[in-house]
């Protein structure tokens, strides 16, 4: 039986390294990998690059890709390595190639509007506490990861 519609998806860097490694998550998590849920979360341009060096540089990083028809980003990075849940630091980050960085949500259209939701959803985990600020980027994945470093 399959299970609701996921809002995100977390990433890990094994599944990104394989061609149908996020059609085998969504499976795992949702019983199905159907090409139209496909779709919702399906890597475009550098997103797969920039997801894979971020989990690689930074594996304190819980990196979660998020169900585009939600508008909450293309990325939430929340840095674990906080033990206190609202402490630590995490990131909406909507990929923009060549960009130049913003901070603050500028630049990224209706793209995080719906990041209130995924972070009420992250904090039933716990992974977020259900008011969690997280800091708005928008830019070139060089540039978000140079920024988060």
């Amino acid at each position: 039986m399959s299970r609701p519609v996921p809002i995100y998806l977390r990433l890990h860097c094994a599944p990104l390294r394989r061609r149908d490694g996020l059609a085998r998550l969504l499976h795992a998590k949702t019983g199905r990998a159907c090409p139209k849920l496909l779709g919702y979360f399906a890597f475009k341009n550098d997103e797969r690059r920039f997801a894979l060096r971020l989990l690689e540089l930074h594996p304190r990083f819980w990196l979660f890709r998020t169900h585009q028809a939600a508008f909450a980003a293309d990325f939430v990075a929340v840095d674990m390595s906080e033990r206190r849940v609202e402490h630590r630091r995490a990131y909406g980050i909507d990929l923009k190639r060549g960009h130049a960085l913003i901070e603050g949500g500028g630049g990224a259209g209706n793209a995080f509007v719906g990041l209130p939701r995924l972070v009420r959803v992250l904090a039933r985990a716990p992974i977020l506490a259900p008011d969690h600020h997280l800091v708005l980027l928008t830019g070139d994945a060089d540039r978000v990861l140079a920024r988060i470093a």
